[in-house]
């Protein structure tokens, strides 16, 4: 029973932790597209772009091995490696911080789906607590600088 209820918690965390993945938020930045929200559109491409950036010049300066070790054989390989920062957590709390005041029901449900994103890294054994955490904060930096320079 243990081992059944092990592989089901693993399955439902592969699902979640999707949420925070480059193709969920490209289908957010599609369907904000759609709806005609352009400026919205171009500040979570932004927020996609900038926090990639600074993750990958972060795990191209500092390597840190996934919880669950990786084997690469070159450099690029390496930073898909790297355990730090978590780009999940960044992507979605980025895509939190950015719709956050649409309703207080919209916003607990927005938080607590970001919040099983960053759980489910941990639980996955892609991530440390403090590679989620960093993510979180990369993504609520990178919407101030964003928002604040660009938007």
């Amino acid at each position: 029973m243990n081992a059944t209820i092990k592989h089901y918690l693993g399955e439902i965390f592969r699902d979640i932790t999707s949420l925070g993945s480059a193709v969920f938020y490209g289908a957010v930045c599609l369907v904000v597209l759609a709806y005609g929200s352009v400026t919205l559109f171009w500040n979570l491409l932004a927020g996609f772009f900038f926090t990639g950036v600074v993750i990958t010049v972060v795990r191209l300066v500092y390597f840190k091995p996934r919880p669950h070790k990786q084997v690469y054989k070159n450099w690029i390989e390496k930073i898909n490696a790297s355990s730090f920062p978590s780009w999940h957590s960044a992507r979605v709390f980025y895509i939190v911080f950015v719709f956050i005041g649409v309703s207080r029901v919209f916003d607990i449900v927005l938080l607590s789906l970001a919040g099983l994103v960053a759980y489910s890294r941990i639980y996955l054994k892609k991530h440390d607590w403090c590679d989620v955490i960093f993510g979180i904060g990369l993504g609520y930096l990178s919407y101030l600088l964003i928002t604040f320079f660009l938007f």
